[in-house]
């Protein structure tokens, strides 16, 4: 028998794999199931890069904003997942390898529920880097 953690991971990931297909290949139908019906995007540019400015509410509302930023925005940008802040996230990269947006994924079960981007560059400039955890 898995671990109860364990089996939280694995059905984070499948959904994260599911909600990044879907985003894109552009899948609105897809990329609706994965989203929560109230699911939340809150975006943070600080001002020097362009970013929603008010949440975006609503699993069509936000799917419809992903597809659009995935065809247009974000189209050159390479996609790495990984961890940030304990929480799942889409790391997006330039075409010159700068971390240009973190995407911190919040699921319930297998569906999101909220997406939380950083966008700027004050709070990205330490993102990469390891700090040593002490008392």
């Amino acid at each position: 028998m898995a671990p109860e953690g364990w089996c939280r991971a694995q059905t984070s990931r499948e959904v994260i794999g599911r909600f990044l297909r879907a985003t894109q290949t552009g899948d609105l139908r897809t990329l609706m199931d994965v989203l929560a019906p109230d699911v939340v995007q809150i975006s943070d540019g600080g001002g020097k890069v362009s970013a929603a400015r008010r949440p975006v509410i609503g699993a069509e509302r936000v799917a419809h904003y992903l597809i659009g930023l995935s065809r247009k925005a974000m189209a050159d940008m390479t996609v790495e997942v990984g961890t940030y802040n304990a929480l799942p996230a889409l790391l997006l990269r330039t075409a010159d390898g700068r971390l240009g947006t973190v995407e911190l994924i919040k699921t319930s079960g297998d569906r999101i529920t909220g997406l939380y981007v950083i966008r700027n560059p004050d709070k990205l400039g330490t993102v990469e880097l390891t700090r040593a955890l002490e008392r």
